[in-house]
């Protein structure tokens, strides 16, 4: 255990946790006792240093392949508060009603078919639940695939009549 603790210390990189790497060597000095062969002319603590080495260099590979590939940084802006104290209610309430309004003025130039199932689908007309592309199909007469390829049709009109709007 000393041993796999001083060469812990000694191999420590910054950002590295002292106690995981002890955790990792002490699995290692496990598989050198598990496979030291005294017959091949070594003794026991060079076979453990070299095992243990080779495991926290595999330790710190894996910790940098996983550090490449997920990249992270703490933002505290970022931070959840807890679901009770979210601020959230409010102006999201006040963005859908705006988003609403908007598409309210947009919708003069879509078919009547296309117009009806942009209301029902995104609650223009005041409803509070949820529906369905299959309740809306419902109220209108259509399958809901059918509904979601008309509702396409019309987000892409109204997204072309936006950007010409604006562009």
């Amino acid at each position: 255990m000393p041993l796999v603790i001083s060469m812990a210390d000694r191999k420590r990189f910054r950002g590295d946790d002292g106690e995981e790497l002890v955790s990792v060597g002490n699995e290692a000095l496990a598989r050198a006792i598990d496979y030291f062969d005294a017959g091949r002319g070594f003794r026991f603590s060079t076979y453990a240093c070299w095992l243990i080495i080779r495991a926290f260099g595999r330790y710190r590979a894996k910790k940098n392949l996983i550090a490449e590939r997920f990249p992270v940084s703490f933002d505290p802006m970022l931070e959840l508060p807890p679901r009770g104290e979210r601020p959230r209610g409010d102006k999201e309430k006040d963005l859908i009603g705006e988003v609403q309004e908007v598409l309210r003025k947009r919708l003069g130039f879509l078919s009547s078919l296309e117009r009806r199932i942009i209301v029902l689908t995104f609650n223009l007309d005041g409803f509070e639940g949820k529906r369905t592309l299959g309740d809306v199909g419902n109220i209108v007469g259509l399958s809901g695939e059918r509904v979601r390829q008309i509702r396409l049709i019309a987000l892409d009109k109204l997204k072309d009549y936006l950007e010409s709007c604006l562009g």
